[in-house]
């Protein structure tokens, strides 16, 4: 899985928190193994705790002075935030806080009592969250909203977590865009920073206005907002941005007073907020409308509608504003770019390198013949924003964030030879990001992150043997104070001093700075309270800036006079970069420009005279106003010093959640019940499950403990359960048991991952223990009642896994990469061994367009000897199952699923499995209906060809081909909680007289559940 999917993964996961009610309609033990693995919880650190009254704060001990910061923080949080969401949780709130990612990120869900994940390093100074004030306070007041309101149980649901533990929360079940708009909305209501304030949203609907596509089927409409996928601009950042909106709009229209419905009273009209997520944690999930209405007498439609035309009215104005002087003309070089990063022009002007995230590519590094327009694709690179050209222009400097292993995601530098294809890793796990190089090819410089805290340093810049580059000694040239955050630092022209822009902790600005490049005190350029960012300095020595000075991101130039105005957009620039030969005001520059597709790059013509800068400066953003009597100006980060401990799997290990699962039948009834627990950091996970059969009177159970204290995950599993009932009707048509089968098993396994940035290898190992017994009613076994009994039979699997998939936004299938399996497994059937080892490799094309994927496989099974004793010893093939959902059985060591021979079952010796499938997109939709909780992505189509080869000929014949098409839709139901695939397909198995038909059926795929 790539990087950066997989971080999506993990928000969704825990940031819109979508558990809820879903493992009690599955009917299954509730399990959520490996989450540490998943999270980043290094089994080898060693964690302490700090307990406040209200949270358990769980740390690696070098983030101690942290955890106190953050104890007092989210003390404060939970004062200001319980009243409003009138909710105390009924237990303490579990905090993890790690620095091992330079992705700044926060996670919540209570569900299960995970609690909060701060990943405490600071934000990149290009993204949304970059409007803050202090980092870890917003964090803390962000996340803790979301704890707050999905955790709010009255009612029935409250009745429900003591029946089934911590998985029944109605709140999780909220939209994505209410979930988050809620938190923006606090993070902006009570810090001087959040989101709600940037210039950032501020230009994306002011975008959408210039160019008519807001609440029209080309850009956003309340459908798309409410949906789950996100592949348009601003993608991930969607429900975040029009969340906000929306629970802006409510609590200022909102007044004090009696609710519509006179059950409620308003303080003021941020308290309908509060009554929302109250009154709809007693409610049946998804009628989100009603229970609005019930409060202010107006549903979400309306309030959208409310919010178009104002926003409409604002953008409009500032519009008018704006062009009241000259506007500055543009010349894309990129087109629908989506999201671009910083670029370089190469000092001989050939090249232009950037970095692009877009609808069809995903994190990738170009560079651009600038004479010709020809462009060529680098390769992967995960973000990383600055980058610099050597001296000879024939190598690029950059850095992107790699995994360092499963524990550790971090950004590193790089260097690429152009001529030669070759890139170079100057550094591993060093947490070095945004390089420049002097003119001289001498001195690196870039920023480092130690402490939770962003300097600058330099390295010499040493060629090896052949050409190859390398870092000398790192020298820390400006260390900031604690929790600030230095950004893309660049050299002067005479490589005397180093200009970058520095975010210093309890500002919500910005500055341009300089500090000698050898060390040494800073010299603040420009501190003028707004976010001044993207230094580029031009070959005269003169430093050019982004400023949002007038309220649209535009172009300065720094002099000793006063910065100067360069550019007037209507929407927002980002990362200038110089030509070479740039002397005095330049005539245009490359740089970032947005619209409402995203950021493209482009030629930006300086406007060649002078800008009146007052006359298009727009009036403050709408948001909510932080009342002067809050006194969050001041630090509390140490206001109460707590006690530090060892940290210990006490109270967190004990059981999080439980089921208790009733299933009536005709003649009798069984009662299942399941618990699951694990402790904060995840070393200890167990699962106990008891079942019970009116008709068969045994018991059922199963244990099963897992333990990741050394790193790999080891588990042992034990269970004695019911496999099969056989029931015949009596005279009276009446069913009674007549005979069942009972398998009592055990197993030992041991797992690892190894984690790349864009792939995984898993070798695993299971040494495994089953018998199955065959029982008639009141038999008794003493007396040879019993009607068959197998002996033991041990296993042993071995397994080698290795994934490389890769996807893009728009993608109907897997784009990128293989996913392949090596795994044996070996019997002891009755003393003799049989030897069982399966190869699957699945590849991914794009062939033609974008999108169409070419993806030929092979899959191939031996087995030592043929098995009469043991059924599943043998190779398997099996045909679709005559079911609605998931009817093809996937492949593994128990059996190789194959298409056109539905319900027949082969067993063999051998198979050679090669197909082949064409999998072309047909059309997309990415549209819903309105605030339900239902959601179409695309439309795609396939054909296939398939044939299995058996040498032996066991069942008559040597090959089992078939072929067939189909056509499937894609959609989401629940807010993303069920991903579904609905197919109609065509068959045709061509051995007729071995079960091969023209199989035409409509099946529905169930994707992964996203929690």
């Amino acid at each position: 899985m790539r990087l950066k999917n997989s971080f999506e993964r993990i928000r969704i996961v825990f940031g819109y928190a979508k558990f809820g009610l879903i493992l009690i309609l599955l009917n299954a033990p509730p399990t959520l193994a490996s989450i540490g693995d998943t999270l980043g919880f290094s089994p080898y650190n060693d964690w302490k705790t700090i307990e406040t009254e209200h949270f358990r704060i769980t740390f690696p001990v070098e983030l101690s002075s942290t955890a106190q910061r953050a104890a007092n923080y989210l003390e404060e949080a939970h004062s200001i935030l319980s009243p409003r969401l009138r909710w105390v949780p009924h237990y303490k709130t579990q905090i993890m806080l790690v620095d091992n990612s330079d992705l700044a990120n926060g996670l919540t869900t209570p569900v299960q009592r995970l609690g909060i994940t701060l990943y405490v390093t600071p934000p990149e100074n290009w993204f949304s969250t970059n409007y803050y004030e202090n980092w870890l306070r917003l964090l803390c007041i962000h996340e803790y909203t979301h704890l707050l309101n999905i955790d709010t149980t009255t009612g029935y649901s409250e009745m429900l977590r003591y029946l089934f533990g911590d998985d029944t929360m109605p709140n999780a079940l909220w939209p994505t865009w209410m979930l988050e708009g809620l938190a923006v909305y606090m993070e902006t209501r009570y810090t001087h920073g959040g989101r709600g304030r940037s210039t950032l949203y501020d230009m994306m609907i002011r975008s959408a206005v210039d160019e008519n596509v807001l609440d029209t089927d080309a850009y956003m409409t309340l459908d798309r907002v409410n949906g789950p996928v996100f592949p348009y601009y601003p993608g991930g950042e969607t429900p975040y941005l029009f969340g906000y909106s929306m629970m802006n709009e409510l609590a200022t229209s909102s007044r004090a007073g009696r609710t519509v419905d006179r059950e409620g009273f308003l303080v003021d009209g941020m308290d309908a907020l509060g009554e929302m997520s109250l009154r709809s944690s007693h409610r049946i999930p998804y009628f989100t409308n009603d229970n609005l209405a019930n409060i202010t007498g107006r549903d979400w439609y309306d309030y959208w509608q409310s919010w178009v035309e104002e926003s409409r009215a604002h953008a409009r104005s500032e519009l008018t504003q704006i062009h009241t002087q000259p506007v500055s003309q543009t010349q894309p070089l990129t087109q629908r770019g989506y999201d671009l990063l910083g670029s370089s022009v190469s000092p001989d002007g050939h090249w232009i390198a950037y970095t692009q995230d877009s609808l069809d590519e995903v994190g990738n590094l170009f560079i651009r013949d600038l004479a010709t327009g020809t462009t060529k694709n680098v390769g992967d690179k995960f973000y990383g924003a600055a980058m610099a050209f050597s001296a000879d222009s024939k190598t690029l400097f950059y850095s992107a964030i790699k995994r360092i292993n499963k524990y550790d995601t971090l950004s590193d530098l790089f260097a690429y030879n152009i001529e030669t294809g070759h890139e170079e890793r100057l550094s591993k796990g060093a947490r070095f990001r945004d390089p420049d190089i002097s003119r001289d090819g001498q001195w690196l410089v870039f920023t480092y992150t130690e402490n939770n805290t962003v300097g600058i340093a330099r390295a010499h810049v040493m060629i090896g043997n052949g050409g190859a580059y390398a870092l000398g000694p790192v020298e820390k040239i400006y260390t900031p104070a604690i929790y600030d955050r230095a950004s893309t630092p660049k050299l002067s022209a005479d490589g005397n001093s180093v200009v970058f822009t520095i975010h210093r902790n309890g500002y919500a600005q910005e500055d341009l700075a300089q500090v000698p490049s050898s060390g040494g005190a800073i010299q603040y350029l420009v501190s003028d309270g707004k976010y001044n960012r993207y230094p580029a300095i031009a070959s005269d020595g003169g430093i050019y800036f982004i400023s949002d000075k007038t309220g649209a991101e535009n172009l300065y130039r720094y002099t000793q006079q006063g910065s100067e105005l360069l550019t007037n957009v209507t929407t927002g620039l980002a990362f200038p970069t110089m030509a070479p030969g740039t002397v005095g005001r330049p005539k245009e520059v490359y740089a970032n420009i947005f619209s409402h597709e995203g950021w493209d790059l482009a030629k930006i013509s300086i406007t060649p005279s002078a800008i009146d800068e007052k006359s298009i400066t727009l009036a403050p953003i709408k948001a909510p106003q932080t009342p002067p009597t809050d006194d969050l100006a001041n630090d509390h980060s140490e206001k109460t010093i707590y006690p530090v401990q060892d940290y210990s799997i006490i109270p967190s290990i004990w059981p999080r959640a439980w089921a208790i699962s009733p299933t009536f039948y005709s003649g009798g009834f069984s009662l299942e019940a399941n618990v699951i627990g694990y402790d904060a950091v995840d070393r200890h996970e167990y699962t106990i499950g008891f079942g019970a059969d009116s008709l068969i009177q045994q018991l059922d159970w199963l244990l099963s403990y897992t333990n990741r204290s050394l790193g790999p995950l080891l588990t042992a599993t034990v269970s004695n359960y019911t496999t099969g009932e056989y029931l015949l009707p009596d005279p009276q048509n009446n069913p009674y048991l007549a005979y069942y089968l009972r398998t009592f098993s055990g197993s030992l396994s041991a797992a690892y991952e190894f984690q790349w940035t864009y792939s995984s290898l898993t070798p695993s190992t299971s040494l495994n223990l089953s018998r199955t017994s065959l029982y008639q009613p009141g038999a008794n076994p003493s007396n040879g009642d019993l009607v068959g009994q197998y002996l033991y039979v041990p296993s042993l699997d071995l397994s080698l896994s290795y994934s490389s998939v890769e996807n893009t936004r728009l993608a109907v299938s897997v784009e990128e990469g293989r996913s392949t399996q090596l795994a044996t497994r070996i019997y002891d059937i009755q003393g003799t061994d049989t030897f069982k080892t399966i190869f699957t490799d699945q590849e991914y094309f794009r062939v033609f367009g974008k999108h169409t994927v070419l993806a030929p496989s092979i899959r191939a099974a031996y087995s030592s000897q043929y098995n009469s004793d043991d059924l599943l010893a043998n190779v398997v093939l099996a045909g679709r199952v005559l079911r609605f959902e998931n009817s093809l059985l996937g492949n593994g060591l128990n059996l190789f699923s194959i298409r056109g021979y539905p319900t027949s079952t082969f067993y063999t010796q051998a198979v050679v499995l090669p197909a082949m499938e064409l999998r072309v997109p047909l059309g997309d939709v990415f549209r819903g209906l309105g605030t339900n909780p239902f959601f179409f992505e695309h439309f795609a189509g396939f054909i296939y060809g398939e044939a299995a080869y058996m040498p032996y000929g066991e069942i008559g014949t040597n090959v089992l081909s078939s072929a067939g098409l189909g056509l499937t839709a894609s959609f989401d139901l629940f807010f993303s909680l069920f991903p579904l695939t609905l197919s109609l397909e065509d068959h045709n198995g061509f051995q007729t007289a071995y079960g091969g038909t023209q199989d035409i059926f409509v099946q529905l795929t169930t994707g992964t559940i996203r929690f």
